[in-house]
């Protein structure tokens, strides 16, 4: 498997290399990313997306879709953002967002993508303590048409980047895939779904039920199969709630 293809694209965390799927490599890095971040979500006070269909509650399935958090914003200024304010009020992603916005300043990406969203995990002690960011690109390499999938996580927001495997100072883990557009077509495409069990925008009654999370999968080809009419999904999805 030393022949995978790749493509080098610069992104909000820098260049990287996008290996085209199906990729052992870059299915291993998913691998320890999702083990950090499942323990993560596990140990949270609450966790938030922000992103993704339904994300406005009052609006429908098809629309309703938020920007996630922009790359750079929550990493620097994790610490600020939250000092004096009870995180465990906020209830859902939807009151994140409002939350951040009236922040001031350009918290949010202005490019939007079906499969883009934010996943925020906020601890007992009021701190941000995971940031993970999923986004897709659509990109040209001379003549081919390529999507390019990123996921990004980082804990210990604002300390230095450790990303040395084994290290047990590691804090940043990421993954990076590539596929022909005319491949990536999947039966479960990457993004985020929120469920409302009730919202009332005039009393500010919101009550978000679980969101579903699907990550793209570094190891299962997108398109169209050889035989038989399997078309790929993710390993890689998740239900998390709210408020734990």
């Amino acid at each position: 498997m030393n022949n995978v293809r790749q493509w080098s694209y610069t992104s909000n965390y820098g260049t990287s290399l996008y290996s085209t799927v199906p990729s052992p490599s870059e299915f291993r890095n998913a691998a320890e990313l999702f083990q950090q971040f499942q323990s993560n979500v596990n140990t949270a006070a609450a966790t938030f997306v922000i992103g993704g269909y339904r994300s406005i509650p009052s609006q429908s399935a098809i629309g309703g879709q938020q920007f996630p958090v922009k790359a750079a914003y929550l990493f620097t200024n994790a610490t600020a953002i939250t000092a004096g304010t009870n995180l465990r009020k906020v209830q859902t992603g939807y009151d994140f967002r409002s939350f951040l916005a009236a922040q001031g300043g350009m918290q949010f990406e202005t490019v939007e993508d079906p499969a883009d969203f934010t996943v925020i995990t906020v601890t007992g002690l009021n701190a941000i303590s995971s940031i993970t960011q999923c986004r897709r690109y659509s990109t040209t390499f001379g003549p081919e048409n390529v999507a390019l999938y990123e996921v990004v996580m980082d804990t210990n927001p604002g300390a230095a980047r450790n990303t040395t495997p084994g290290s047990a100072g590691r804090n940043e883990w990421a993954y990076h895939i590539g596929i022909p557009i005319i491949e990536d077509s999947w039966t479960l495409p990457a993004g985020a779904l929120h469920f409302w069990f009730r919202y009332d925008l005039t009393w500010q009654r919101l009550e978000e039920g679980p969101c579903r999370l699907i990550f793209p999968d570094p190891y299962l080809s997108a398109g169209v199969q050889m035989a038989g009419d399997t078309v790929a999904f993710s390993r890689f999805v998740y239900l998390v709630a709210p408020t734990n």
